[in-house]
């Protein structure tokens, strides 16, 4: 008898648990950051600089950043835009632009598009532009140094 409660309890406990993952799961989500680049533009090792280091901050454990660059015809040619479609990852959006302005001395943008179309494969892409001033990453000037945030005219988010 005591062994069959016991055995109940146990059953229940681990039935329990498995809906408790099971929210857990559903109530987690992975955001992916996919970087778009010119088909003649930045170097690819840059994208894998990028990636690797924004991969390895704790603050953006959460996020999964794509070392393999998505390919368009044009970009910007001076700063780094950060476009997404959904509202829902503004504050994803806005971890990823404080992490990337603390590596990169370009502008870094964020452009709010809900109708746009995206290019890159990512939940949120990153555009880079031709050339990268990865001054910061390389041990140059600390963050903050001549860079400017900046959201694109009548896209802002609020």
């Amino acid at each position: 008898m005591i062994f069959c409660r016991a055995a109940l309890i146990a059953l229940g406990g681990g039935i329990l648990l498995s809906a408790t993952s099971a929210d857990a799961q559903m109530n987690s989500r992975r955001v992916d950051v996919d970087f778009v680049i010119t088909r003649d533009g930045v170097q690819t090792e840059t994208v894998t600089s990028l990636s690797q280091t924004l991969q390895s901050m704790s603050q953006l454990d959460d996020i999964y950043f794509w070392s393999t660059p998505d390919r368009v015809n044009t970009s910007s040619k001076q700063e780094v835009q950060i476009v997404y479609s959904d509202a829902v990852l503004r504050s994803d959006v806005l971890r990823v632009r404080d992490a990337l302005a603390g590596l990169v001395t370009n502008r870094v943008c964020v452009i709010y598009a809900p109708d746009g179309h995206a290019e890159g494969l990512g939940d949120i892409n990153v555009h880079l532009p031709q050339r990268v001033d990865q001054v910061v990453l390389l041990g140059g000037r600390g963050p903050g140094a001549g860079m400017q945030n900046c959201l694109e005219p009548n896209q802002a988010v609020s």
